[in-house]
């Protein structure tokens, strides 16, 4: 691994709790600023799992998408919303679907799992300049 890969870490995430669907994460952003973000995983995590990671951080007035209650979903447990306008988002792709800021996407982190599916490692995308 280069030097420019390793600075893109933002995080290492155990996934061993089985029952649980977000993990919230604190990391730098690519200018040194504190940022938090999300891991999420939809489906059976025996099965078809897949995980996705956003920064915590609504396109529309750039709040935490939980307004800090920890509670990430809408109802149907399929979409990502955020708490304070009901903005909600694809989990796939990120992209508003519904609410003020439709079309515009959540910012997307890569997710690398380890060969046992025990860990994932978030990567900032893109130019790093740290």
């Amino acid at each position: 691994m280069n030097s420019c890969e390793s600075s893109n870490i933002v995080a290492t995430i155990a996934l061993e709790d089985d029952a649980r669907r977000v993990w919230p994460f604190d990391y730098l952003d690519g200018f040194g600023r504190p940022a938090s973000g999300i891991l999420v995983r939809m489906g059976d995590v025996s099965k078809d799992a897949e995980y996705r990671a956003y920064r915590n951080l609504c396109p529309h007035w750039s709040m935490p998408l939980d307004d800090g209650s920890g509670d990430f979903f809408d109802a149907s447990g399929h979409l990502i919303q955020c708490k304070m306008h009901g903005a909600r988002f694809e989990f796939d792709t990120g992209e508003c679907i519904m609410g003020p800021c439709d079309g515009e996407y959540l910012e997307a982190l890569r997710v690398e799992l380890s060969a046992d599916g025990k860990r994932a490692t978030i990567r900032r995308g893109g130019l790093a300049l740290g």
